[in-house]
C-alpha cells in the first residue's frame, strides 16, 4: 500500500512539473507608435523668456491589444533646471486610436532644453514595442523617447532688436535727408 501511495505521489509530482499551468497569465504585447515634438511658442523667436518651449506628443496604438497606461513627460535644461514631471493617464486606447496632448514650459535658461516621454502600461505582465514613424525604437516594460531644442539668450534678442531699430532709424533719417535736400 505504501508503495502504491509513493508511486502515485511520484507520478503526480512528475506530471505536475512537466505541465505548463494553464491558469498563468500570459504576457501582453503592445505595439505603439509615438511622435514627440518640441518647438518655440513664437516661430523664429528662439530666445529665452521671449518664447515658451512647446512640447506636443501623439501616441497611436498599432496593435490588437487595448492599451491602458501612464505617460510621463520630463523636462530639463543643460544648465540643471528641471520641472516637475507631468503624468498623463491613457485609458482604453484601442487599435488605431490616437492620444494627443501638449504643454508649454517657461524658458528660464539659454541653451538646450531636453524633453523625455516615458510610456508605461498598467498591466505589469506586458511588453511595449515602440515605433517612431515606421522605425522600431525600443522594447520593454517601460519605454521612452526624447527630443530637444536650443534657445538663445535674451541679451542676443535685445542686441538683434537694437540692430533692427538702428537700421530702420538710419534708413528713415537717410530718406528724410534726401527729401529735405530736394
Amino acid at each position: 500500500m505504501d508503495r502504491i501511495i509513493i508511486t502515485l505521489l511520484a507520478m503526480f509530482l512528475a506530471f505536475g512539473l512537466s505541465m505548463k499551468p494553464s491558469f498563468a497569465y500570459e504576457q501582453t504585447t503592445y505595439s505603439l507608435q509615438v511622435t514627440l515634438n518640441a518647438s518655440y511658442g513664437f516661430p523664429y523667436l528662439a530666445f529665452q523668456t521671449v518664447s515658451p518651449a512647446v512640447v506636443s506628443f501623439e501616441l497611436k496604438n498599432m496593435g490588437n491589444e487595448t492599451f491602458d497606461g501612464v505617460l510621463t513627460l520630463e523636462a530639463k535644461t543643460d544648465k540643471g533646471h528641471t520641472w516637475n514631471a507631468l503624468k498623463y493617464t491613457v485609458s482604453n486606447l484601442t487599435q488605431n486610436a490616437v492620444y494627443t496632448n501638449s504643454t508649454s514650459y517657461s524658458t528660464v535658461d539659454e541653451g538646450l532644453y531636453y524633453f523625455t516621454l516615458n510610456i508605461e502600461p498598467n498591466n505589469t505582465l506586458s511588453d511595449i514595442k515602440l515605433y517612431q514613424d515606421s522605425n522600431f525604437l525600443s522594447e520593454g516594460f517601460r519605454v521612452s523617447t526624447s527630443t530637444s531644442i536650443f534657445l538663445h539668450s535674451f541679451s542676443e534678442f535685445i542686441a538683434i532688436v537694437a540692430i533692427v531699430v538702428a537700421a530702420v532709424v538710419a534708413v528713415a533719417v537717410g530718406v528724410y535727408t534726401v527729401k529735405k535736400k530736394k
